[in-house]
């Protein structure tokens, strides 16, 4: 994956000249995904670091609603 975004960075950066605010727009829109995807991993890892046990699939459920929907609460 990191390859990948790379090789489509060096792509924008040699357009850059030629389109300077496409190439901005799209680099700020990469760099905002990378730093989304890095968080999401981040949480990811503390919640396997700290799993006892597995949840019922209604827990988990319960959770996300709770977790999505809190301007309510």
């Amino acid at each position: 994956m990191d390859d990948r975004v790379n090789n489509i960075k060096n792509i924008i950066y040699q357009k850059k000249k030629d389109y300077p605010n496409i190439s901005k727009i799209w680099l700020k829109y990469i760099d905002e995904l990378i730093k989304h995807l890095n968080h999401t991993l981040n949480k990811a890892e503390k919640v396997f670091d700290n799993l006892n046990e597995d949840m019922s699939m209604e827990c988990i459920s319960l959770l996300y609603l709770l977790y999505n929907n809190n301007e309510y609460i």
